[in-house]
């Protein structure tokens, strides 16, 4: 295997600070970024490729499909300067899951299940004898060609009888990627025939759907969204989240004056706030202005679409919501900025920014010193600075929520102990109002969590104890279990391994009550998935394919003596398919097919000393139709039943002399 990720490894650390972007958002968004060897096309996120991309290398080398944190992670493309190529998953910069590689001529190199750069589960192109009459290789579980009725080659990897990975060729396009019925699905690239067109990205049902890179005749390139193989023209304008942002903030920090003079004699009239992200706002308000009593609302509305301007229309405004920092979502479509809230509405394509009303100092001093003040929805008594809280202090909901502990400019900062009426509890670090940095949080049931946080999220490393005496140590990602972690069940029994959304996936390890290891392998959601180890009671131990918790695929059981005695192929969890059985002290006994377990099919039987005692039919584990026999003095050629020798039949001495033809009953010859 090529070290190609090394390469790409040493192009990001050696060249990076002397990269150029010459086109685009070399930092959030889509850029062309010219590097020293390569160049890139694709998406960033905080200054790393992140999202689709395409990297040209000056040697000749190639990589497109999707990145994270500057490295090859999902599906993608990979061509080498020799012309080798690889298309499939990558994990962390190497080939990781289902891939094929191919060779400079296109025929297939290896395929199947990858792991850390290497093959790990080869798929085998073997013939299975119920193979469909049109294919070569095996188009069952492994690596075929199949042609169909409309003379479509589909070659690649072939699970359950489908197609799900490898290149489709037909007389409009030639496809390599993801594939489900018949057709392209996931990620891809394309080459249509009749305009020697490419598009790169991702399929839905055989059409363009989502980001992708569109080529044509010209060469040139156009990156985008596709819908249903339609291309979503961008907006007319560019509308800058980090400008509105800052436009909502100002509007927040208006006094009431400020307020006033705003909206005075604009009742249903427009105004231009910002130029860059924003035509106009239509500003209402629900009072008059000169007479705004209790809490004060002003309305924004956005020119509609028909109306040919630009506008916003609600998922916009809430991403944008969203992305700007100094707004802190309380619920469903509304954010807050200190003491005032923004409503997004879903029906009127607009905002709604409600000033409360004025917050007295109910006692002390609330500009330096220690004070209480009255908020809309609860009380705070503590320290202040600058008039802002600062220091510590108590902060008590009307609804019987409390938070005790540190403040720093206006928000939870530092320490502190969250109480909620239900009886849930936090005793832990707060940044900017959020529960991140180290803590521990209980539950009313009596389940907890002490580790790391991340804006209220369990984001790091946790340890996660139930009620119930189960608990899990390891690693968490949005709130849920994701990467290495120890899951020890309340009798004693464990795993050990990585998990995906609180689920076993990847490769784990298994513990019974008494400490054991029973399984050692991969998964994939909670389930034995690929290759792995699973150790029996008895000390034997299978070594082999899984597919949903039982052996499917090629495996080998071994006596507890470490001696093999089974391999061969497994199907649902049983002995299917061809193999060779082995006797306790090694010596191969049986070579031939199986069925549920027992001999069924042809095969071959042999004798201690490695001679053959019988090749033929076996049916139900027994010796049955037609077969031949060898013996001391001879050998036996005709019918078998139930391991007797059973009608037309013919015996050989050992020097090959036919010494009797004609009919057996019951293993005799009948004379």
């Amino acid at each position: 295997m090529r070290k190609i990720i090394l390469i790409f490894g040493l192009l990001l650390v050696t060249n990076y600070t002397i990269a150029q972007c010459q086109k685009g958002d070399c930092k959030n968004g889509f850029s062309i970024m010219k590097y020293s060897d390569a160049t890139y096309e694709g998406n960033y996120a905080e200054g790393k490729f992140d999202g689709l991309g395409l990297m040209f290398y000056n040697d000749k080398r190639l990589y497109h499909g999707e990145y994270k944190d500057n490295t090859f992670n999902g599906y993608g493309y990979y061509k080498w300067k020799t012309g080798e190529t690889y298309i499939g998953s990558w994990k962390n910069g190497l080939q990781s899951g289902l891939g094929i590689q191919k060779k400079v001529n296109g025929g297939i190199q290896s395929a199947g299940l990858w792991a850390d750069g290497k093959i790990s589960n080869s798929l085998s192109s073997t013939s299975p004898t119920n193979n469909p009459k049109n294919c070569t290789g095996n188009c069952i579980e492994g690596i075929g060609q199949l042609i169909d009725k409309d003379s479509i080659y589909f070659t690649g990897i072939f699970k359950d009888k489908n197609i799900i990975l490898g290149n489709i060729q037909s007389k409009d396009y030639l496809y390599d990627g993801e594939i489900k019925n018949n057709i392209p699905n996931g990620y891809g690239q394309i080459k249509y025939l009749n305009n020697n067109e490419y598009f790169l990205g991702y399929f839905k049902d055989g059409k363009k759907n989502g980001a992708g890179i569109f080529t044509d005749k010209s060469n040139k390139r156009v990156f985008g969204k596709w819908i249903d193989d339609v291309y979503q023209d961008p907006l007319k304008f560019e509308f800058s989240q980090t400008d509105f942002c800052k436009e909502i903030i100002a509007l927040a920090k208006l006094n009431k004056k400020e307020r006033r003079e705003l909206v005075k004699g604009k009742n249903s009239s427009s105004i231009t706030l910002e130029k860059h992200f924003l035509n106009q706002f239509n500003l209402k308000t629900d009072s008059y202005a000169d007479n705004f009593t209790g809490n004060e609302k002003i309305h924004f509305f956005f020119p509609d679409k028909k109306e040919g301007k630009p506008t916003l229309v609600y998922e916009e405004l809430i991403e944008a919501c969203n992305s700007c920092k100094k707004l802190i979502p309380t619920k469903d479509s509304r954010y807050k900025y200190n003491d005032v809230e923004l409503y997004v509405s879903k029906y009127s394509s607009g905002m709604t920014l409600t000033f409360p009303k004025p917050d007295p100092c109910i006692s002390g001093n609330r500009k330096n010193g220690k004070g209480k003040k009255q908020y809309t929805d609860a009380i705070y008594e503590g320290e202040f600075k600058n008039g802002e809280r600062s220091g510590k202090g108590k902060y008590a909901w009307s609804n019987g929520n409390s938070y005790d502990g540190e403040y720093k400019n206006d928000k939870r900062n530092g320490k502190g102990l969250f109480l909620w009426k239900i009886g849930d509890k936090y005793d832990g670090e707060s940044v900017d109002d959020f529960r991140t940095g180290k803590g521990k949080y209980t539950w009313a049931s009596g389940d907890s969590y002490e580790g790391d946080f991340v804006k209220n999220k369990t984001e790091g490393f946790g340890t996660h104890i139930w009620e119930s005496g189960n608990k899990y140590v390891g690693e968490y990602k949005n709130s849920k279990r994701n990467g290495q972690g120890t899951f020890t069940y309340a009798k004693g029994s464990k795993y050990i391994g990585e998990y995906k959304d609180n689920k076993f996936h990847g490769f784990g390890k298994e513990y019974d009550e008494n400490g054991l290891l029973f399984y050692e392998g991969n998964y994939i959601n909670n389930m034995f998935e690929g290759l792995g180890t699973y150790y029996y009671k008895n000390e034997s131990k299978y070594i082999g394919n899984w597919k949903k918790d039982k052996r499917n695929g090629f495996g080998k059981i071994y006596y507890k003596n470490t001696e093999l005695k089974y391999e061969g192929d497994f199907e649902n969890g049983k002995i299917n398919g061809k193999g060779v059985s082995y006797d306790i002290d090694g010596v191969k006994f049986h070579d031939g097919n199986y069925k549920n377990g027992q001999r069924q099919g042809q095969g071959t039987y042999y004798y201690k000393d490695g001679k053959k005692a019988y090749e033929g039919n076996f049916e139900n584990g027994k010796k049955n139709g037609q077969g031949a026999k060898y013996y001391t003095d001879g050998k036996y050629i005709g019918e078998f039943k139930d391991d007797l020798r059973q009608g037309l039949g013919k015996f050989y001495n050992l020097e090959g002399k036919l010494t009797f033809e004609g009919m057996y009953k019951d293993d005799k010859a009948v004379k």
